[in-house]
């Protein structure tokens, strides 16, 4: 059979969104992944307030780098990244961690998927494959419940919500770009966009583990992490949601930059 990387086909023009906080120890090792699996993708860097290298060497290898103003967390990091595409006319965006644990060798599937079922959202799931893990007990323990609440509420399978390896095809992208979760996005996205009349699916793949830095969700931190995503995906049900309003500004903005699924 066949590999999947061997003849990559990119779905439109797809930017690769790397949020990164601190991360020059691992940056240069994703760039080289980068160039080996997904030659001629085009990469931004959204540093979110790094205290070490990360902008200047992101720059020195050739890659867009959007800088925050101080430390604001992935989610604000990551609409920055939807703002970018939007503005600059990209029909895809594809989230990797900086860290390395999304390797752009997987990326393939998340491709395949989205060729599959033209989904929105096409999520990288490390339950799907044999031998797939989270770091403890307890993150284990926190994402399973998790994903049986949100499959409850979404009426849909979701084996991994608190994953960030994404692929965000337009026009979601500028849904996105309007407003995107702050603070634990990945969870609350998924939810959202259900209410939102968007697709979303999941395609089985291998992460690797960090090598450099910390996690910034801790062991600890899980049981906190899962009770305030409950608590403000309880409150989101009970928010209004004008799908109506939102499709119209989904169409202008794609009207305004050319692209889009008609």
């Amino acid at each position: 059979m066949e590999d999947g990387r061997s003849r990559i086909r990119y779905p439109g023009r797809v930017l690769a969104a790397i949020p990164a906080f601190n991360e020059e120890a691992s940056l240069r090792t994703l760039a080289q992944s980068l160039a080996e699996s997904l030659p001629g993708i085009d990469v931004a860097v959204v540093d979110d307030g790094s205290r070490d290298g990360t902008a200047a060497l992101a720059r020195s290898l050739g890659f867009t780098v959007i800088s925050m103003p101080s430390n604001m967390g992935v989610g604000c990091a990551m609409q920055a990244a939807f703002q970018y595409a939007a503005s600059h006319g990209y029909d895809a965006v594809l989230r990797l961690d900086a860290d390395g644990q999304h390797p752009p060798s997987e990326v393939h599937r998340l491709f395949e998927k989205y060729a599959e079922t033209k989904a929105d959202l096409v999520v990288g799931s490390r339950y799907l494959n044999e031998g797939g893990r989270v770091s403890s007990r307890i993150r284990g323990l926190a994402s399973h419940l998790l994903s049986l609440f949100i499959g409850a509420i979404c009426r849909t399978q979701v084996s991994d919500p608190t994953s960030g390896f994404w692929l965000v095809s337009s026009p979601l992208l500028d849904c996105f770009a309007r407003d995107f979760p702050t603070d634990y996005p990945e969870p609350e996205a998924i939810a959202i966009l259900h209410r939102l009349g968007y697709s979303f699916a999941e395609a089985g793949v291998k992460f690797r583990t960090r090598h450099h830095g910390r996690s910034t969700i801790g062991s600890l931190d899980a049981a906190y992490f899962m009770v305030k995503v409950i608590i403000a995906l309880v409150a989101d049900r009970v928010r209004r949601v004008d799908k109506r309003d939102e499709r119209r500004h989904v169409l202008r903005a794609i009207a305004m930059h050319g692209r889009g699924r008609p």
